[in-house]
């Protein structure tokens, strides 16, 4: 999938998973996002892992392939919980009101893990571009969590995941919660299987030290994530230019990516002395 942007009169496409896919007008700088070509000498490189689930599996084969544990709390939340499973956005569906619903809770969890609130233009392109879905599972009238993907060259890839349970002191709720995010999951690797996708994307994983409280936070993600049973795949994302514009817009960047990255070293140094 493409995305097409201009900024400060540089004209970009973003392509997404298919290295392979090229624009269809012109171009001044290319930034490929999760594909599977290494590009040494590209700006910005980054190497990358991720989590894949193949839906081309049978429903018996995927549920095997989950841990213990998970299929436990999977199977408690469909047959004792009452976990209500919808599809709150479909790919392809225009509904601000359905997306503004959406965005309103991810930024009542934003809130609770005193991160940054996201806007419409932050899911615009997706949205307008058709490959935005947002599924959603709730008890009663009140939602617990939702999940956000982005769906394009046969791949379902998880974009944000936001479930509500930091601010209760209710042990209780918050495991339902919990049970509720890993039952969703379930359910939306059956749509996306139903639906004819052939890849569950879990979007990213890290596998790194835990070296901060962010760090060790997030291993803990990735073992969430490992208990789905999921295979490990290596990506990348880079920037290259299309153009004698582009080349100078990318260089631009190179450079200040650079001093960037020195200053935060240099602080880092400065906080371990």
């Amino acid at each position: 999938m493409i995305y097409y942007k201009k900024k400060s009169g540089i004209k970009m496409a973003e392509i997404w998973y298919n290295y392979a896919e090229k624009p269809d007008r012109k171009i001044d700088v290319l930034r490929y996002k999760y594909v599977a070509e290494r590009k040494e000498k590209a700006a910005s490189f980054e190497e990358l892992w991720t989590l894949l689930i193949d839906l081309g599996k049978t429903e018996d084969e995927l549920f095997f392939l989950i841990r213990k544990n998970t299929r436990y709390e999977i199977n408690r939340a469909r047959n004792k919980d009452a976990i209500e499973i919808m599809t709150l956005l479909k790919k392809g569906e225009k509904n601000e009101e359905k997306l503004k619903r959406y965005i309103d809770f991810f930024n009542a969890f934003a809130e609770s893990k005193n991160r940054s609130h996201i806007h419409f233009s932050d899911l615009e392109r997706f949205y307008n571009n058709g490959t935005l879905c947002v599924r959603l599972a709730s008890s009663g009238n009140e939602p617990l969590t939702m999940h956000a993907y982005v769906i394009s060259d046969n791949i379902a890839r998880l974009h944000q995941s936001t479930s509500l349970f930091r601010n209760s002191e209710d042990g209780g709720y918050k495991n339902l919660v919990g049970r509720a995010n890993r039952f969703l999951h379930w359910e939306d690797m059956l749509y996306f299987k139903k639906k004819g996708v052939r890849w569950y994307d879990f979007g990213g994983w890290y596998g790194g030290a835990a070296a901060s409280q962010s760090y060790r936070e997030q291993l803990l993600i990735d073992q969430f994530k490992e208990y789905f049973g999921a295979e490990k795949k290596r990506e990348y994302s880079f920037i290259e230019p299309a153009s004698f514009l582009g080349k100078i817009a990318v260089s631009a960047h190179s450079v200040i990516a650079t001093v960037k990255k020195r200053e935060k070293w240099r602080g880092l140094s400065n906080n371990l002395q």
